[in-house]
């Protein structure tokens, strides 16, 4: 036993310990046969001696074969002052009619160290595999952000191209005007002074029209490609719906002064909604131009207000041709203007997918449906005050 790799100490029954191997002496920092006559609690933590004695007297009273601890670490106490682990394992023998207890002690540190290494190790492995799989979701989001960037980039792109394409052909016609009737202000003959100045006013009021048309063009173009990159802000306030709708009709009238549209507004003087005032009038005015536009001369406006709850729906019904089916929300796609059953119709075909735009800047939606009276009904909603 002496030559033993684990240690061993045998103890009597009153705990003094009556002999113990080198291995033992040596892993608790004794020299050997320096415990022999002490106390077993000697080798034990301070906080453990006590309890320790009634555990003692408990086994050898019903002495068995077994390990110490169960599923515990257990602790020895080194010459020191610190504290090993431990592993025991406890036996009883028989010498010349007396019995001894005798323990089998190992020092597990070293295992407890490699325990603790693998234990890190694990935890260290799972947390790498945590990052992995947060970076592969980090790298799919960023994936998916470049590949809607890139998309989106696409669309501006070929939005640019559709608004420059149709720039490029409905401006001619304004140009035309202003070309032409400048020519004929210049062939104007001097001789009948009254036939020239009543011509020249004529034609100065085809060029002032065909010039508004060219700022309402490059607007809307300007406009569109604003609302193309995000950059509609508007902040969020009360609002009269009175005061938005005279405001939108007077600009109307003035970027189309040629317009015969006429306007009832049927709304109370003192409704407040949630928006934006300048918002508000530019898509008004957009929807007024449009029903302008495809009804023709003599139309009629007639807008109405209808609560259902917090939120209110601006009704704009037009006595003009109207339109049914997929035309209901193709009307609100860019460059759509509907040409193939309605004539040709000037324009870019921008107007109402800009007041679609306002409206969605400001929380609100908007849409067109047949009108009761048979036109066409454009109907905003928004929150009221």
């Amino acid at each position: 036993m002496e030559q033993s790799p684990n240690g061993i100490i045998i103890i009597d029954t009153d705990g003094i310990i009556v002999w113990a191997n080198q291995t033992l002496s040596s892993m608790f920092g004794y020299e050997t046969g320096e415990l022999v006559g002490e106390p077993l609690e000697t080798l034990l933590p301070e906080n453990l001696r006590e309890r320790h004695v009634g555990l003692r007297k408990g086994f050898q009273a019903a002495p068995k074969s077994r390990p110490m601890g169960g599923n515990q670490v257990l602790f020895g106490h080194h010459k020191d002052g610190q504290d090993v682990p431990i592993e025991i394992g406890l036996n009883q023998i028989q010498d010349r009619g007396k019995a001894y207890s005798i323990a089998y002690v190992s020092d597990i540190t070293e295992r407890l160290t490699q325990k603790n290494e693998l234990q890190k190790h694990r935890r260290n492995l799972k947390e790498l595999e945590i990052q992995h799989r947060n970076l592969e979701e980090l790298v799919r989001e960023r994936t998916e952000d470049l590949r809607l960037a890139l998309q989106s980039t696409q669309s501006n792109v070929q939005l640019l191209n559709n608004v420059l394409s149709t720039l490029s052909h409905e401006i001619r016609t304004p140009l035309n005007t202003i070309i032409g009737y400048a020519e004929l202000l210049e062939l104007l003959d001097g001789d009948d002074r009254e036939e020239s100045s009543r011509k020249g006013r004529e034609y100065a009021r085809y060029i002032l029209d065909a010039g508004v048309n060219l700022i309402s063009l490059t607007q809307k173009a300007t406009n569109m490609t604003m609302v193309s990159t995000g950059k509609v802000a508007s902040s969020i306030e009360n609002i009269d719906l009175h005061d938005v709708l005279e405001s939108a009709r007077k600009r109307n009238e003035r970027m189309h002064s040629g317009c015969s549209l006429r306007y009832q507004l049927q709304v109370p003087d003192d409704l407040k909604l949630r928006g934006s005032s300048n918002l508000m009038i530019r898509a008004m005015a957009l929807v007024f131009e449009n029903a302008a536009k495809y009804a023709g001369k003599g139309c009629e406006v007639r807008v109405s207000a209808v609560m259902n709850g917090d939120m209110c729906r601006i009704l704009v019904d037009d006595n003009g041709p109207g339109l049914e089916g997929p035309d209901l929300t193709r009307v609100f796609e860019p460059f759509e203007r509907l040409t193939h059953q309605h004539g040709e119709i000037s324009g870019a075909g921008l107007g109402l997918t800009l007041a679609r735009a306002y409206v969605d800047a400001m929380g609100g939606r908007i849409g067109m449906e047949k009108s009761p009276e048979g036109g066409a009904r454009v109907w905003i909603e928004l929150p009221t005050a």
